[in-house]
């Protein structure tokens, strides 16, 4: 899709790193260097470097750092190539596209052209006279009307052609329209289209960045017997990937790290109206690796389960605990009193009640095994409950978080170790899903092969599938090659297809990727899941030896700036970063200390 590394480090060299971080972060010079209050964490003291020489940022309080692209990554939660599109487009660099992404591209862009249309004309009917029913509807439900605004909320008039016309006199071929999942032609041949949404109030559904890309409508008027209708999945809408709400709550789940995770629309609006400004909901779908890994990149460390006090409720926190405790996300359940959903709960009760509940949350495990386990059951009852934890139990990875959930487990229904070991088995995890599937990209001759060692680590994934949802997020996260980094994230996606994967790679990535999968096939007998944490280990020390050199590099040019004619406070400042690089240093050293000894023991 991108045109190679020597593109993004045009990117990497136009983009002022210092001002992209100042649209986040206050910075006042120190030395050679900027500093601040960490964006990722929260510090009373700053900890938080920037350094324009090297055009890299670093924290010393979370560790977080990177290039400008990692920033951007990290602070909006966005994907490697959206981030590098977004930088060179304020770059003015133009990236390179082969002729079917480009089609693409364009495609996506009418698609979106489409939408927008239609979100407009939704909001513009709820506001005419014409959606008095569906403003009566808002009030009836404590929707306030600058809430229903900052929502985007509209209305579908309860005609056939109604935005079918709008959006023919706006200029937007039909076809697009009908890719979009908007209007739907006639049957039997026929000439023309008509409206999918028609009488419902209308909720746009937008990605991180505010598009609007899809949309879920409730019943108001006509004989439909559905309640709600939801726009189907399009190229750009795929609900296994999408969370409503996500662009209104991005900066508080950025603050505080953590997530109140809902599961219908008005339910997280009624939430934020009430101040409760980090609430999502998922979009008529299961909840995915995807979805929670899209959490995890904005800084989300923690959830909050609020569901409904019924029946539907409960079995919501099943169907939702195996993808969360497979990440290892703290995770607390809210159960509401029968009868309420949150919409309900916070309009009737009001934010401090809800405030009380949130306080005295059990944790997601706890509360699901207390739910499952009958007080007084006998033999029947409690098998039953032990085959309902099997969904959960067949969502962990293999390894310390299964051991964990099944000692909990063990621990609750009071049986030996051993045997619920030996009744859940040992089989492996499914496959997560993720990121989109990858596309072609054009790749520039003379570009040298990627690492060794990470292309080592890659022909792992390729070769053998089952490792994937055990090692795959790491050895992403670890990966310097864009290219091999890009791969493994698609790798990891639900449907992945190892071979279009392969064959979208640089011809110089394929040649190395191949001859290392080749060599693997000639090997019988060999631990290859041992092999592979042996490599990731390797990596890792690689890559903190590569930042101990740059931290001492940084330190050293500190300690040169602090014998530097300049002011005495200035030389407070550059004291106090030189005591947090040594800080720094000592915590890297003592990590691939660890690392190695690790290396060692596995040997």
């Amino acid at each position: 899709m991108l045109s190679g590394r020597e593109k993004i480090e045009e990117v990497l060299l136009r983009t002022d790193l210092v001002e992209l971080v100042r649209r986040h972060v206050e910075l006042r010079r120190v030395g050679r260097s900027y500093v601040g209050l960490c964006p990722f964490h929260a510090e009373r003291t700053p900890s938080f470097h920037v350094f324009p020489e090297s055009r890299r940022f670093r924290c010393f309080g979370c560790d977080r750092g990177g290039d400008a692209i990692t920033f951007v990554m990290e602070m909006e939660g966005k994907d490697f190539p959206t981030a590098l599109r977004q930088l060179a487009d304020q770059a003015g660099v133009v990236l390179e596209y082969d002729a079917e992404a480009r089609r693409r591209i364009a495609r996506r862009r009418a698609l979106l052209r489409a939408c927008e249309v239609a979100a407009r004309h939704f909001a513009d009917n709820l506001w005419s006279p014409a959606g008095e029913t569906a403003r009566a509807h808002l009030a009836s439900r404590g929707v306030s009307e600058e809430m229903a605004r900052r929502a985007g909320l509209g209305y579908a008039l309860p005609a056939w052609q109604d935005l079918t016309d709008r959006l023919a006199r706006e200029g937007i071929d039909p076809r697009d329209a009908v890719e979009a999942g908007l209007i739907v032609s006639r049957d039997g041949g026929r000439p023309g289209h008509y409206d999918v949404f028609r009488g419902r109030l209308m909720v746009p559904i937008r990605d991180a960045d505010g598009r609007v890309i899809a949309f879920g409508g409730r019943i108001l008027q006509g004989d439909d017997p559905r309640k709600y209708v939801n726009s189907r999945e399009t190229p750009l809408y795929r609900k296994s990937e999408t969370l409503y709400g996500l662009d209104v709550a991005r900066p508080a789940l950025r603050a505080r790290a953590e997530a109140v995770l809902v599961e219908g629309y008005f339910d997280a609006i009624a939430l934020w109206q009430a101040g409760v400004d980090n609430a999502v909901a998922l979009c008529s779908t299961a909840l995915t690796a995807a979805h929670l890994s899209r959490l995890q990149r904005l800084g989300v460390e923690s959830l909050v389960l609020l569901l409904d006090g019924d029946e539907a409720g409960q079995r919501a926190a099943l169907r939702l605990a195996g993808p969360i405790l497979a990440t290892g996300l703290a995770a607390r359940v809210i159960t509401l009193p029968d009868g309420h959903d949150p919409d309900t709960f916070v309009r009737e009760h009001g934010v401090a009640a809800y405030r009380e509940l949130e306080a005295k949350a059990p944790s997601l495990s706890a509360h699901v095994l207390s739910r499952l386990l009958p007080r007084d059951g006998g033999y029947e009852a409690r098998m039953r409950a032990l085959a309902q934890l099997r969904p959960i139990v067949g969502a962990l990875p293999e390894g310390v978080q299964r051991r964990l959930f099944l000692a909990e487990v063990a621990r609750t229904f009071d049986l030996p170790q051993r045997e619920v070991d030996a009744y859940f088995g040992a089989g492996r995890a499914p496959a997560r899903e993720g990121e989109p599937r990858p596309v072609a990209r054009a790749t520039p001759s003379r570009r040298p092969p990627p690492p060794r060692r990470e292309v080592e680590i890659v022909a792992y994934l390729f070769a053998f599938p089952q490792l994937r949802p055990v090692l795959g997020e790491k050895a992403a996260a670890l990966l310097g090659d864009v290219d091999l980094k890009e791969a493994v994230v698609h790798l990891l996606s639900e449907g992945a297809d190892a071979e279009e994967i392969f064959s979208s790679l640089p011809e110089v990535a394929r040649r190395a990727l191949g001859e290392r999968i080749r060599r693997l096939g000639q090997r019988a007998d060999v631990d290859w899941e041992k092999e592979a944490r042996d490599g990731l280990l390797h990596l890792e020390i690689e890559k903190l030896r590569e930042d101990l050199r740059s931290a001492i590099g940084a330190r050293e040019e500190l300690e040169r700036d602090l014998f530097a004619p300049g002011d005495p406070r200035e030389k407070e400042a550059i004291l106090q970063a030189i005591r947090a690089f040594g800080e720094h240093v000592e915590r890297l050293r003592e990590r691939m200390g660890w690392l190695m000894q690790q290396l060692r023991g596995a040997a």
